[in-house]
């Protein structure tokens, strides 16, 4: 009755899926001929009428009596029913699927169903109905555009029929604020949960209502602009209305906002001038556009309040001061740069290169660290926790991936994983917050989800939480605070658990960190007078690798002493721990670069 095909890309083969007397599916592998497949379905479900392919390893099938059904055509699973629901009361017409924001919408002659299609709860599948005027005919078909936005519905009297299914998927970020396209005529600015605003921001939530419908969108302190082709409106958030419409000479494909500036980035080059004041009146400013010359090779870029950062394809990233109107710092990648993502002041920028790396780069240190891969699927977005600042997030379209930038550490600077989160029908990621991530789903609606590796911190905030949670509970407790550098926290909740072992824990996590002055509170505490006296000595070291190579030896770990005392200030301490462990064969090594006269004594120690 019908012959259908998808190359399912991970197998690397072709299944062909064929409706046999409308009441069995035949699936036949192209590579495996004398081997097909034949499923036949639950009396009750009927005549089959139609049926789609769905992310290439499963089948969605409408059947006359109302019924829909998800089979899966992985080979471990083949034939196995993930989900059955009875869309209609009525003969079901038609089914058709938008595989951009993962929804499926079916039919009878009179009502339409829309449902979201989760993979992994397939339970738990939202559904809504929609009908057509008695008047309009009978429904023949159903078909969506490309985004998934709208769906079209055809009846046997020749009308046409467009539902707005879902909103286009457009956010910006800007601190712990974000805004969103809410209605196709409005967009809701709003605050992260949890965030103090300061005293003079605008005051949200607001509303704004825009003129057009947008294809881009950017939020500053004070204002918040749409775009559409080459022309941008930009709208104050505290009148609400338009301060400014501004046509540029070619197309705008992407925009940021700070207080006063607005950067452009347009053909390969992004364009920086001053906002209107927001009573509409100009500011002092400067503008231009970068890079200088005939060079069209920008691909990502951001605006802080006093930044201007932008990547190329010839993996250069650059940071322009705006109050000296000078660049600062120029990071040379080996591959082209395709995303720089910086945190709110920019004094770091996760960058993504064309390989699909990731790596955090401080302007300061003038370095880069690379991230952990935690998958090859390409990496489209990064978000920095506003109130956690060395806490980020990456979203390849597939899991939220949790990461920590640790500097300052005893071990050097570094980038670990934290944690991973699954997630489906995410459009847009917003805003992280305290390990909070708003994003915006394919319907365009504000989400919020809490990541694994914050679940437990969460859960413990306040002394009334912890004094109610269990033993294991805490212990995760301590354990996330460990790993998200929060040693006051995890010391607090350390106390509800009372045992002497977590304590020494906790003390030596913050004294690896190179947090001196919360270790000797803590082993203050302990008791232990000889650890609080040996590193009450070190308080006053500015240098940190000096400072990592006395950790470290009270911690007896002399090699890595070593490596940081060579890297100090004070190279010659090195020689002088191994003098005084009485390592006689590596002080030999050491002292004829660092102490040459001291070579005759260390050599007769060591035939001694």
């Amino acid at each position: 009755d019908r012959l259908d095909s998808a190359r399912v890309a991970d197998r690397e083969k072709t299944i062909v899926a064929a409706v046999m007397n409308r009441k069995t599916l035949l699936l036949y592998d192209v590579e495996d001929p004398s081997n097909p497949i034949e499923l036949a379905f639950q009396a009750k479900y009927g005549h089959i009428t139609t049926y789609q392919w769905f992310q290439a390893v499963h089948l969605l099938i409408g059947f006359e009596s109302g019924y829909m059904i998800v089979v899966s055509t992985n080979p471990v699973e083949v034939g196995e029913e993930k989900v059955s629901i009875k869309a209609h009361q009525g003969r079901m017409v038609d089914l058709a699927l938008a595989p951009a924001i993962n929804r499926v919408a079916t039919c009878t002659a009179k009502d339409v169903m829309i449902c979201d299609l989760v993979t992994n709860n397939w339970s738990e599948l939202s559904r809504e109905y929609a009908k057509i005027p008695d008047e309009a005919g009978d429904i023949t078909g159903l078909g969506w555009t490309a985004d998934g936005t709208m769906l079209t519905v055809t009846t046997d009297s020749g009308n046409v029929h467009c539902f707005l299914a879902s909103l286009p998927c457009l956010s910006a970020t800007s601190g712990s604020r974000y805004a969103y396209l809410s209605s196709l005529q409005e967009i809701s600015v709003q605050s992260a949960p949890g965030v103090m605003q300061p005293r003079h921001a605008v005051p949200l939530p607001l509303t704004v209502r825009i003129s057009l419908e947008p294809a881009l969108l950017a939020l500053g302190p004070e204002h918040v602009a749409i775009g559409m082709n080459n022309t941008v409106i930009y709208y104050s958030l505290r009148s609400l209305n338009p301060v400014l419409e501004r046509e540029y000479p070619d197309h705008v494909d992407a925009m940021q906002l700070n207080g006063v500036h607005v950067a452009i980035l347009s053909e390969g080059r992004v364009h920086l001038h001053t906002l209107p004041a927001p009573d509409g009146s100009e500011q002092p400013g400067n503008a231009g556009a970068f890079p200088e010359g005939d060079v069209f090779d920008v691909t990502s870029h951001a605006l802080t309040a006093d930044l201007l950062i932008f990547a190329t394809m010839r993996g250069t990233v650059h940071f322009f001061a705006l109050a000296d109107w000078a660049f600062v710092s120029e990071y040379r990648h080996a591959e082209a740069v395709v995303g720089v993502f910086p945190n709110e002041l920019g004094t770091r920028a996760a960058i993504v290169d064309s390989t699909n790396r990731v790596f955090v780069y401080n302007p300061v240190k003038e370095e880069a660290i690379p991230v952990p891969a935690t998958g090859d699927a390409s990496v489209v977005s990064v978000l920095w926790d506003v109130a956690e600042r060395s806490v980020f997030v990456t979203y390849d379209q597939r899991a939220f991936t949790v990461c920590i930038y640790n500097q300052g550490t005893m071990a050097g600077d570094k980038v670990e994983h934290l944690s991973q989160l699954q997630v489906n029908s995410v459009a847009n990621p917003v805003v992280l917050c305290s390990g909070q991530v708003a994003y915006q789903n394919t319907t365009g609606a504000i989400m919020n989800v809490i990541l694994p590796s914050h679940d437990r911190v969460r859960s413990a905030d306040g002394a009334l939480a912890m004094a109610t949670m269990g033993k294991v509970a805490l212990q995760e407790a301590v354990e996330q605070n460990l790993r998200l550098c929060r040693f006051a926290e995890a010391w607090e909740a350390a106390q509800y658990l009372d045992a002497n072992a977590v304590y020494v824990k906790v003390a030596q996590a913050a004294l690896r960190a190179l947090e001196v002055q919360l270790a000797i509170r803590m082993y203050r505490q302990l008791g232990d007078v000889a650890m609080v006296l040996s590193i009450s000595k070190l308080a006053q070291l500015e240098d940190t690798n000096l400072l990592g190579a006395h950790v470290a030896m009270s911690f007896g770990e002399y090699e890595q002493a070593q490596e940081l005392f060579l890297a100090s200030s004070n190279p010659r301490g090195a020689l002088e721990m191994r003098k005084n462990l009485l390592h006689w064969e590596a002080a030999l090594m050491l002292a004829p670069t660092l102490a040459p006269e001291e070579v005759p004594a260390i050599s007769k120690e060591l035939a001694a």
